[in-house]
């Protein structure tokens, strides 16, 4: 199974890195994109993936056995 074409065509680097300056500026307008054009992103160089939609969120709450951060929460 391909991966979705709204994932694939971003550079993950790119498009979200919670920690990069620009984005503790004026986070708004990279968050409306995501919730636009990649409700589930993966960044791929720090490993982890954004659930940028309220729905996919909080399912994703209820749902313990797929969604976890067994593996932590923290960036090097």
């Amino acid at each position: 199974m391909n991966a979705s074409p709204a994932i694939a065509a971003v550079n993950p680097d790119e498009l979200y890195d919670p920690i990069s300056p620009e984005l503790q500026v004026d986070p708004y307008p990279t968050y409306k994109r995501l919730r636009d054009e990649h409700p589930v992103y993966h960044q791929q160089s720090r490993g982890f993936w954004v659930l940028s939609r309220y729905d996919d969120v909080w399912n994703s709450l209820r749902d313990a056995a797929t969604f976890s951060s067994s593996k932590g929460v923290t960036f090097d």
